[in-house]
């Protein structure tokens, strides 16, 4: 398919005052500088396309990266939390159980 209306042009390049054959090749290097520009426009496209792409997948696994980071501290933080906690009921059932050996009349 035509990138640029090849008759048309060669019809105005004959009433430009061209010559038939001169019109008909004028127009044909004009439809072939036309293709080439689009093919070259095409490619830069594709690789500007591919370069984002690989930037955002780069991204993406960064992120998947922090993300895996952050819940690996998470689980960290919640483990020592939960032993925290888990000694310190442990201390206080211990100091209840002292006072009602120490003071066994109290109860």
């Amino acid at each position: 398919m035509p990138i640029t209306d090849t008759l048309r042009n060669a019809e105005g390049l004959r009433q430009a005052g061209f010559t038939e054959n001169q019109a008909k090749d004028l127009a044909n290097r004009l439809e072939d500088t036309a293709r080439a520009q689009s093919d070259d426009l095409k490619s830069f496209i594709r690789q500007e396309m591919a370069g984002l792409e690989a930037r955002i997948r780069a991204e993406i696994a960064s992120v998947r990266t922090e993300i895996a980071s952050v819940r690996a501290e998470l689980h960290s933080s919640l483990r020592d939390q939960m032993l925290k906690f888990i000694t310190i009921l442990v201390a206080v059932v211990s100091l209840a159980v002292a006072a009602i050996k120490l003071f066994p009349d109290w109860h």
